[in-house]
């Protein structure tokens, strides 16, 4: 009887351990399972924000400033140059200026053209089976990454380019 008896103590042994082996294996498996959160939120749709947007432009040009008028500067000097002054000065300045080491102005005009731009996109994204809107300044294309929360990771600082 005594055979019998540590028999069944070392079989109660092995499937008491196999019986907790199961337990912990699906405990563990069922905690991995209802903790497991989608890497990606799949966007449904995305649509592009259009904005009118002035953009300033800045046209400049040189102009010189006359210099004093010399008799000099003229191509034709006539013997009467003395007595016909406003004749000549006025001679001079229908002719193209020319730069004789004077000082230049700068005259610039501010201009405003309109473009249509993209400013961002609304999205339209599924997580699990939650859905949900978000608006973002970047093109996500099919899907989003998700936190270990099951939170959408929006990426700070991506231009849309122009």
């Amino acid at each position: 009887m005594n055979k019998h008896k540590q028999k069944s103590v070392t079989w109660i042994t092995v499937r008491g351990l196999f019986l907790l082996i199961v337990i912990f294996v699906v405990i563990i498996s069922s905690a991995v399972i209802k903790n497991k959160r989608p890497a990606i939120a799949e966007v449904l749709s995305s649509e592009a924000i259009m904005a009118t947007i002035p953009v300033r432009h800045e046209y400049c040009d040189l102009i010189p400033m006359p210099g004093p008028f010399k008799p000099e500067h003229l191509d034709i000097i006539r013997p009467t140059s003395e007595t016909c002054t406003p004749y000549l000065l006025y001679e001079m300045l229908l002719k193209p200026p020319r730069m004789y080491g004077g000082p230049t102005y700068r005259s610039c005009t501010e201009v405003f053209t309109y473009e249509h731009r993209i400013v961002g996109y609304d999205v339209v994204y599924k997580i699990n089976n939650t859905v949900g809107k978000v608006r973002i300044n970047y093109n996500p294309g099919d899907a989003m990454p998700v936190d270990n929360t099951g939170r959408l990771i929006i990426l700070p600082g991506l231009s849309n380019g122009k």
